[in-house]
């Protein structure tokens, strides 16, 4: 990578150390949490109990959610949110699960650096295979219908507050430009939920809005996992990105599981392009030699 950052040999070797006193190094719980490296790993700086509840809850999810129904959601070239033909992937979705762990209390951000986190569920924090469309779509149906009951409110307040029709209303009743306000006010919720209702109409058709409906997603929701981030109509909460979160929970790449031509940190394999018939045949005549 040009961007790379160079440390001299003396900074590499603290950073690249090996903790090998931390009870989960090597295991297979290690490899699941894919730290960057061991000096940026939550679990190394708690105390030995911890770093053996932090292993056992890693355990615990690493069951509820084998790595060859994981890996697919992110290392596939096409888009998990498209209904029927599917486009291709050149983003992610990402979005949070959760379930309930009565054996142990989570104490560290999976993915993070900080420990910060303590909730009696275990969290999945997911990336799946997105395209341009879906984004477009979901990104629309969660401003668009908001922004609009904004400016009517807002034109409402205007309206009523700093132009002639104030002195209009308020000499035919007092109460008239409150009232007509509030009527305002009322549109706004009105117009809102009814564009977001005529857009979830029409965006279903192409996209999973509910990413319930995302076969992909099946085996963990009958499990028992739900989304953190709550549905709005029918409309599930996920945010887009062209970079792939590297490292945490979710972001381990074995090259087993994906599809023929798996992604690596985010950047898919460039296609080939398409040869004229005479280099094909030229190319058919070199392999015939």
């Amino acid at each position: 990578m040009e961007n790379e950052v160079k440390y001299s040999e003396e900074i590499e070797k603290v950073i690249n150390r090996k903790d090998t006193s931390c009870a989960m190094y090597g295991t297979p719980e290690c490899r699941f949490l894919n730290a960057e490296n061991c000096a940026e790993c939550a679990v190394g700086s708690m105390k030995k109990e911890r770093q053996e509840e932090a292993k056992s809850a890693l355990s615990r999810l690493m069951r509820e959610v084998p790595q060859h129904e994981l890996e697919p959601l992110y290392t596939g070239n096409e888009c998990l949110f498209c209904k029927g033909s599917r486009n291709k992937a050149d983003r992610f979705g990402l979005l949070d699960l959760s379930k309930p762990d009565p054996e142990g209390d989570w104490t560290f951000a999976i993915g993070k650096r900080k420990i910060g986190v303590k909730a009696a569920n275990m969290i999945l924090p997911l990336q799946m295979s997105a395209c341009p469309e879906c984004a477009r779509r979901h990104r629309a149906i969660a401003y668009i219908p908001g922004l609009v009951g904004v400016v009517i409110a807002a034109l409402g307040l205007i309206l009523t507050t700093g132009t002639g029709l104030y002195k209009i209303l308020f000499e035919a009743a007092s109460f008239l430009p409150a009232l007509t306000m509030l009527g305002f006010v009322l549109l706004a919720i009105a117009t809102r939920f009814g564009i977001r209702a005529a857009m979830k109409a029409s965006y279903s058709k192409h996209t999973h809005l509910d990413v319930t409906e995302i076969p992909e997603l099946k085996p963990f929701l009958e499990r028992g996992f739900e989304e953190v981030a709550e549905r709005k109509q029918g409309v599930s909460s996920v945010v887009f990105t062209k970079t792939f979160r590297e490292h945490g929970v979710g972001s381990l790449i074995t090259g087993e599981f994906g599809g023929e031509e798996p992604m690596l940190m985010g950047i898919w394999p460039a296609e080939e392009p398409a040869r004229s018939d005479d280099e094909n045949e030229n190319a058919d005549g070199r392999s015939a030699e």
